[in-house]
């Protein structure tokens, strides 16, 4: 509306009659004419019109102009009656009559007609609102009067909402109009005219009074000239405009300015106030259209177990930074999101499994008449009789083998009746091989030919693709359930007398209606069939030789349960080789032809007696045993560490479990003449076996078993992995106890029962024959599949439900990541695989949104124009494939390449981590095979502190500084006195103190969590083999920086990806309670493959699978791939600025940490003022993992809140958002409810998804400057000073240093050491003008660089004032004529406290302070020293680094010497190699820290509780005269350090017989590596862990690196080449001090000088082919 209203003014008796249409700007007066009334008016009204023009040039109507901040919060009301005057409580506290319960007022409203109560609008300060409410009678001291309120209505008490705008300007009506501080609470009014509280829907807004005002109703407007006529007489009227802030349902109202709609309790749009923000929009539009959406700081991610639901996982989203869509978004705590496990299923119908074989085999043989005696039983089921029948295997008539006879079966071929024998332990004599040219062979028992066969050529046995009784199947391997199991089983009746010319043989009632006889039913078997089948023997009476009986007439009946076979012997005694099928829906195990599992615990009691000579394990006394509960000796001490855990799986059976001895451990064991001495206790579950037939997924009742927890299986000869939950296991059982049960003498036998066919397992009939369809393993089932999802971050900043959402793919064998969706940022790609067994099996793949900047654009441009020259892995197997190697039987031809193996030390991934012998290191940053180390951390302590350094309070070494300081800015006037509070709006945000929240070092005692392990390269990490009393720490060189501190960014880890680890086994990790004798880690394999084998399936999953998690702090790269816990830790706790009188509890990372509370007698309520009493705590070691922890202290109704960051971390950001310091940045939360950490005022509202009702308050901040031209390298605040005008009783003040972004003072950040809570005892009051002022002097020396900061305070009272200065406005004096302040005193801006929108600056108004810098003393060079006392045993050292932050503002500078080097000059946080190995006792190492200071500004600042010594000691010896050329397995007599490579297999029946190996190294002298070789025969089905390694002889003249450092090549190989292999591994054993064969003079080890293998290229060739 104009400022000129016709209806107002031109009415009677103004009669303003202008018209803006006729132009008139100026009123001319004339002499004699008398002046009109309404001409005076028009003057106003004309200057008025040209005012407002200009007004509406600037403003809208209705826009705050300057001033009236605006606050809103949630308050209790409460309703009264009161004979005082109620308004007068506003601003004080109301008590109960004890003075228990109190409350700040902050608002009264009146009574009305009908509801006549007062309502008191209060914050709580002491108590409970409800018991202040019970007491019925307030009391409250008001200007030393005492006032009383008696409580009352239908509704006393509860909650409200309440809006507040402090004084200031709106622009109304083309004028400007000034408003009074004012509050308005939302309510809407019952049908009985009663005002109701709560979240209510409405807007706030200025109802706009025009009134006119006469001298009859303001007696001031009378003539005031006392002495003349007209004193007192009425003069003209007043045009008077009033805004009165309301609450309304509704803004359709005329003469009403909205200033903030309230949906539900939530300010939702607020509509006055400049918006900033469009600015910001633009620029993020600018941004997004540059750069799209980026990650600066990747985000954390931590997959765990769901606290109550097990079919899902929770998401820990920690801190990161993004900018989505142009938009800035920072995360500094954990958000948690639920992820759904990968439990959707699917159907596999009915498909063979193949191969459905039993390993190697020799077919087409002829059982000769005396065979089937000598082979006893195990010619008629198929079966194992004590672990088979062992043979002789003669090729034209010399013993050339010796093999275990496993399985026979029948194979027919034309009308001749052959058989295939399955054979495992093939043993080959020496120079003898099973190759046929052409040959005869006999298979013999003793003196007895079982079976011949004639006229082979080549080999005579045939390697079988599975070589076991376990049968995975062939897709969808995670099983659910089978419903449909079809398979023929051998089965053998014996004792079978005709009845006349024919036999009736029945099935058991068993497994009757199960299965039955294969066949047509009720028809008559040709001879074929049954040849094929069925085997018909009798005995001979008179010798006992067993003769097959051609085949008769067979028949069966309608069920196929009974077999009849006629046209026989009348009173002979027959014996029948049958074959069952099962054809069955086993649903139910144990009952449809599928045997069960029950588990079972035993305690088992064991001595060295039981230990057989020779052996090094202890057997158990069940088979199948599923985990170690515990191991103790006779004082109940826990030695299960000692023991690797063996649970008697084995290919073909169910053995015994045992316990073996570590290489470790053994000799703890063994007394003075090395015999075994001890007596232990065994507590382990196993499974009991129940029913007939295999067993499947099925054989596992679910309420007894879960599925998580059926375990795998990892087969001994072929190394490979599966979960029985997907295979159909036909193993056999030992049946019963090991041993007598010394309790009860009715148990067990001395004797181990022999592995029968029991009536609990039979054999398969295995196809022979591809025409013989139906002899195959058929299976359907169900399950489950994996899935890809994504986690995202949404654009939608401001819904906090989903700021971060998961978006869930479909599930599939192959699944696909889903979509990306619009308005998001993808943040992980979530692999979980199917069913999701445990929180580790999610594989994480980041996306790669990194920002790049120009630098790294470079770097980028640079590896680029190098490309072609660097070295890779194809490059390495290139140069191998291309050399000749000459045929050692014939040198006119090359030899063949069957296969060749390449490690380029990328990682672990070629290694055999699960050998308990692996023992070495790889630095996978340079690609190198290294000794294995172990770390030594020492703190350090100061030692000696030279008289010109300070050490204060915080542990922070600087340079002395003068006591006063020097002052660097100062307004020293004031006009008037502000609040620091003036709404009285509580955010009971507290801060926290911890003594020392930095821990610079891990536990090592608990194994890493791995993230990502895409191509093995952190097996090491993983296996619980590898050396567990280590936990993979020694097996990574430099994990220390790699890991932990962090690589030069020019140096970055090796990202190649190469494994699909979706088809990976998995069990519930809980159940690996000790280490496994044969490795079942889930992400390790034991075989590896040739290059060729390898090169396809390289280049197609290059893409698919994910990166490192990769983080760059400070400059440095820090691979979060692979994360340590945190170690023990004893934290001082200073927790202040909470509620009052409240009850809270701590919490690490979420997690309850009351119990880590060690103070005795600690109380968790809080006093009168907030403030908890100070404790200690200790944080217990591998619990947490290590980086940024988040320490929080809240109470149960979630109305106070501290929290801080505790980093357990090698590297953090001490530079960021304008702060640089020696410590992390303050990130502190605005609000009780919100744990966002806003990093911008005009994004705020976004950042503090303001759709929630959160209540947060900006600081009352008075800005200064750090001038760059006084102040280049920056200052150091010492203290700043503050006057009071006013202040509370009891609560506190919170004074803080914050950067300032866009001219505003941060929202979160606050500058380390900066942050002092002040108490009202410490606050100097002076009321009517300034005085003394309050001095606040920090602990540590504030560093601030040039440019803009803000003192801020900060208090929930609104009894805190200072004083400030006003440009205009009068001077306070104490002393003196006053005066106008003419100009602004200072250069800064004052910012008021709100908590609606965005607090503008008030550039006529600054505070009165004073801040003073520190004034450095320059003269001379002070130092420290800081020493390491060594509290372990004694030890050698090789390597060392000195952990320590310090920072060196421009033209300061440190020197650092080092006791171990002579006190030569080293650099902090380097790795420093020592000239020679040095013997650590007692004295770890001195490091002497000299400040060099010339500049009176700034001083180098050191952390003395950030600062520790690092020894690394090489793991090397030089025993190499002590190897043997053929080295029993798991050998350690000799080196130290071994490398085995994972077993190479020969597929499709090629065989080597000669081992190439070379090896790139860089070997300084007296330094020396072997290379051995472990291969097994063609033929062999020997354990391959138990076969013996050769060494390898080296073919050129050795070579040494000339300076130390150039790379050397040498050539090793098999001395002989007579015997074929199928398999083969390589190791590699390192040495430092060369003592080889040939006597020369030993040189004593120093691991300062060790070889460095680079990389290995093994050949396996064929000679003579």
């Amino acid at each position: 509306m104009p400022s000129y209203n016709n209806d107002l003014f031109n009415i009677e008796p103004y009669f303003d009659d202008f018209s803006e249409d006729k132009n008139y700007h100026k009123i001319l007066f004339k002499p004699g004419f008398s002046v009109q009334a309404r001409e005076l008016s028009q003057v106003q009204t004309i200057l008025q019109n040209q005012i407002e023009r200009f007004g509406n040039h600037i403003f809208k109507d209705g826009s705050k102009v300057y001033g009236a901040d605006s606050a809103f919060q949630t308050v209790d009301f409460i309703r009264v009656t009161s004979t005082s005057p109620i308004t007068s409580f506003s601003g004080f506290e109301v008590s109960s009559e004890d003075n228990i319960n109190v409350a700040k007022v902050i608002h009264v409203e009146d009574a009305t007609t009908d509801d006549n109560f007062y309502i008191l609008f209060v914050q709580v300060v002491k108590g409970t609102l409800a018991n202040l409410v019970a007491s019925t009678t307030l009391t409250s001291s008001i200007d030393t009067e005492v006032a009383t309120a008696t409580v009352g209505g239908t509704t006393q008490s509860g909650k409200a909402k309440l809006f507040s705008v402090s004084e200031g300007i709106f622009f109304i009506d083309g004028y400007f109009v000034r408003t009074e501080e004012q509050h308005a609470p939302a309510f809407a009014t019952s049908t009985a005219g009663v005002r109701q509280y709560g979240d209510r829907t409405g807007v706030f807004g200025f109802d706009i009074q025009k009134n006119y005002i006469g001298s009859n109703e303001d007696e001031t407007l009378r003539d005031p000239a006392r002495g003349f006529y007209n004193f007192n007489a009425p003069g003209s009227d007043r045009y008077q405009i009033v805004l009165d802030l309301s609450f309304f349902t509704s803004a359709e109202r005329d003469n009403f300015v909205p200033l903030a709609t309230l949906s539900g309790g939530i300010i939702t749009n607020q509509v006055v106030y400049s918006d900033y923000s469009e600015l910001e929009k633009t620029l993020a539009r600018r941004t997004f259209d540059e750069s799209g959406s980026y990650i600066t700081d990747p985000f954390e991610l931590e997959v765990q177990a769901h606290s109550t639901d097990t079919s899902k996982l929770t998401l820990n989203i920690g801190s990161g930074k993004a900018y989505i869509f142009g938009h800035e978004f920072e995360n500094q705590t954990i958000e948690f999101k639920d992820l759904d496990k990968a439990r959707s299923t699917a159907t596999r119908e009915s498909t063979e499994v193949k191969p459905f074989q039993l390993g190697n085999y020799i077919d087409q043989l002829e059982v000769l008449p005396d065979g089937p005696a000598a082979l006893g039983d195990a010619f008629f089921d198929g079966g194992l009789v004590e672990g088979g029948i062992n043979l002789d295997i003669y090729k034209d008539g010399t013993l050339s083998a010796t093999a275990t006879v496993i399985s026979v079966q029948t194979d027919v071929t034309g009308e001749n009746l052959r058989h295939r024998f399955y054979l495992k332990d093939i043993l080959v004599s020496p120079n003898q091989n099973l190759i046929g040219d052409p040959s005869i062979f006999e298979l013999r028992a003793g003196d007895i030919v079982v079976a011949r066969k004639t006229g082979v050529v080549g080999p005579l046995v045939t390697e079988g693709e599975n070589q076991s009784l376990v049968f995975p199947v062939d897709k969808g391997t995670t099983v659910k359930d089978i419903t449909d199991l079809k398979v023929r089983i051998r089965k053998a009746f014996t004792g079978l007398a005709s009845n006349g010319e024919s036999i009736v043989i029945s099935l058991p009632a068993l497994i009757q209606g199960n299965y039955s006889f294969v066949g047509s039913l009720t028809e008559t078997l040709d001879n074929n069939f049954v040849d094929t089948y069925y085997q018909l023997f009798q005995r001979e009476p008179e010798n006992g030789n067993i003769s097959i009986v051609p085949a008769g007439s067979y028949s069966m009946d309608n069920e196929g349960s009974q077999l009849t076979i006629s046209g026989l012997d009348a009173g002979v005694s027959y014996m029948l080789l049958a074959t069952l099928e099962l054809d069955t829906n086993p649903s139910q195990a144990g009952d449809n032809g599928i045997r069960r599992k029950i588990q079972r615990t035993d305690v088992l009691t064991v001595t060295s007696a039981d230990i057989e000579e020779g052996r090094n394990y202890i057997e158990l006394n069940r088979a199948d045993v599923l985990k170690i509960n515990s191991v103790v000796d006779n004082n109940n001490v826990s030695v299960i560490n000692d023991f690797l855990f063996d649970n008697g799986q084995r290919d073909y059976s169910y053995e015994y479990g045992r316990l073996y001895f570590t290489q470790s451990s053994e000799t703890k064991y063994k007394n003075e003449d090395q015999e075994f001495s001890f007596s232990l206790t065994v507590n382990y579950d196993y499974f009991e076996h129940d029913g007939f037939g295999p067993l499947t997924v099925d054989s596992y009742p679910l309420d007894a078993i879960n599925y998580e927890d059926i375990p795998l299986f990892t087969s001994p000869i072929s190394g490979r992995t599966v979960s029985l939950a997907s295979c159909v296991d036909f193993r056999f059982t030992r049946d019963g106890p090991r041993r007598a049960n010394p309790t009860d003498p009715n148990i067990g036998t001395e004797d181990p029962p022999a592995i029968t066919p029991l009536s609990s397992s039979s054999a398969p009939v295995f196809q022979t024959d591809q025409t013989r369809e139906n002899d195959v393993l058929k299976v359907k089932h169900n399950y489950y599949l994996p899935r890809i999802d994504k986690l995202v971050l949404n654009r939608d900043l401001n819904n906090e439900t989903t700021i971060f959402s998961v978006v869930k793919g479909f599930p599939s064998l192959s699944p696909l990541p889903p979509e990306d969706i619009e308005n998001s940022l993808t943040l992980y790609k979530m692999i979980i695989p199917a069913y999701t067994h445990n929180p580790e099996d999610v594989i994480l793949e980041r996306t790669p949104h990194k920002r790049y900047t120009m630098s790294e654009i470079g770097e980028v441009d640079k590896r680029l124009e190098q490309v072609e020259l660097l070295s890779s892995l194809t490059n390495i197997e290139a140069k191998v494939d291309a050399i000749s190697f000459i045929d050692r039987f014939d040198p006119t031809k090359e030899a063949d390449k069957k296969a060749i193996l390449v490690d380029d030390f990328g990682g672990h991934g070629i290694g055999d981590v699960s050998k308990e012998d692996y023992k070495c290191s790889i630095d996978i940053q340079n690609k190198e095979l290294r000794p294995s180390f172990k770390s030594h951390v020492y703190d350090l302590t100061a030692q000696s502190v030279d008289a010109g350094l300070t050490v204060d309070s915080n542990g922070i070494v600087m340079v002395n500084y003068d006591a006063n300081g020097v002052t660097l800015a100062a307004q020293t006037k004031a006009s008037e006195t502000l609040s620091l509070n003036p709404y009285q709006v509580t955010n009971w945000v507290g801060t926290i103190h911890l003594d020392d929240p930095i821990d610079v070092w891990f536990d090592e005692t608990k194994r890493p969590r791995v993230k990502t392990n895409t191509r093995g390269e952190n097996d090491a990490w993983v296996a619980t083999s590898y050396d567990d009393t280590r936990v993979g720490f020694g097996s990574q060189w430099n994990d220390w920086e790699a890991i932990w501190s962090g690589i030069a960014s020019d140096k970055k880890p090796d990202t190649t990806k190469v494994k699909n680890l979706l088809s990976v086994p998995r069990v519930n990790e809980s159940l690996n309670t000790m280490r496994e004798r044969f490795e079942k880690d889930l992400i390790l394999q034991r075989r590896t493959k040739s290059v060729e084998q390898r090169s396809n399936e390289i280049i197609s999953s290059i893409s698919s699978f994910p990166d490192h998690i990769i983080k760059t702090l400070k400059g440095k790269i820090v691979d979060l791939s692979v994360v340590p816990y945190m170690r023990a830790k004893l934290l001082t706790v200073t927790v202040e600025g909470l509620k009052p009188n409240t009850t809270v509890d701590i919490f690490l990372d979420n997690r309850l940490a009351n119990s880590y509370v060690t103070t005795p007698g600690f109380s968790n309520v809080t006093d009168d003022t907030g403030r908890l009493q100070t404790f200690a705590m200790v944080i217990p070691t591998s619990t947490f993992l290590s980086g940024k922890r988040i320490l929080k202290i809240i109470d149960s109704d979630n109305t106070t809140v501290a929290e801080t960051t505790l980093f357990s971390q090698g590297v953090y950001e001490t530079r960021s958002q304008g702060i640089s310091s020696v410590r992390p940045i303050i990130r502190r939360r605005q609000t009780v409810d919100s744990s966002a950490v806003p990093t911008d005022v005009n994004t705020r509202k976004s950042e503090l998804r303001t759709s929630k009702k959160y209540q947060w308050v900006d600081p009352f901040a008075q800005t200064f400057f750090v001038d760059e031209s006084e102040n280049p390298q920056g200052i150091f605040l010492q203290t700043v000073e503050v006057f009071f005008a006013k202040k509370d009783s009891t609560l506190p003040v919170t004074f803080q240093i914050r950067p300032t972004k866009n001219g505003y003072p941060h929202p979160s950040a606050i500058i380390p050491f900066s942050e002092v809570v002040v108490y009202p005892s410490s606050i100097n009051v002076n009321e009517s003008t300034p005085g003394l002022g309050t001095k606040v002097t920090f602990k540590t020396p504030v560093y601030l660089e040039p440019g803009e900061y803000a003192l801020c305070m900060v208090s929930n009272s609104k009894d805190y004032e200072v004083y400030t200065a006003t440009t205009g406005a009068t001077e306070l004096v104490s002393v003196g004529t006053p005066n106008r302040i003419q100009k602004q005193v200072y250069s800064g801006k004052l910012f008021r406290p709100q908590n609606t929108n965005i607090a503008e600056p008030d550039y006529t108004r600054d505070l009165m302070f004073n801040i003073n810098r520190c004034e450095f003393v320059t003269s001379g060079n002070k130092s420290i020293t800081l020493a390491a006392t060594n509290t372990e045993s004694s030890h050698k050292a090789h390597l060392s680094r000195l952990i320590s932050y310090i920072q060196k503002p421009v033209t300061t500078e440190t020197q650092i010497t080092y006791s171990l080097l002579d006190n030569a000059a080293i650099n902090e946080n380097s790795n420093i190699p020592l000239n020679d190995e040095k013997t650590v006792d007692t004295d770890a190492g001195t490091f002497t820290v000299t400040f060099l200071n010339g500049n009176s500004d700034v001083s180098p600042v050191m952390d003395s509780r950030s600062t520790a010594l690092l020894h690394i000691e090489n793991e090397v010896n030089n025993n190499i005269g002590t190897q043997d050329d053929e080295e029993p397995a798991g050998s350690s007599v000799g080196s130290a350090v071994r490398y085995i490579s994972k077993r190479v297999e020969l597929l499709d029946n090629n065989l080597a017989n000669d081992f190439h190996v070379f090896i790139d190294a860089i070997k300084p002298e007296n330094t020396q590596y072997e290379i051995y070789v472990k291969a097994r025969e063609a033929g062999d089905s020997t354990d391959f862990d138990l076969l013996s390694y050769r060494r390898l002889q080296r073919i050129s003249t050795e070579k040494f690196s000339e300076d130390g450092s150039t790379i050397v090549t040498e050539e090793f190989r098999l001395s002989d080449t007579n015997k074929k292999y199928t398999s083969f591994a390589i190791k590699v054993c390192l040495y430092s001090g060369k003592n080889n064969n040939e006597g020369s003079s030993v040189v004593d080890p120093d691991g300062t000088v060790v070889p460095i293998i680079k990389s290995i290229r093994a050949v396996a060739l064929e000679h003579g082919a």
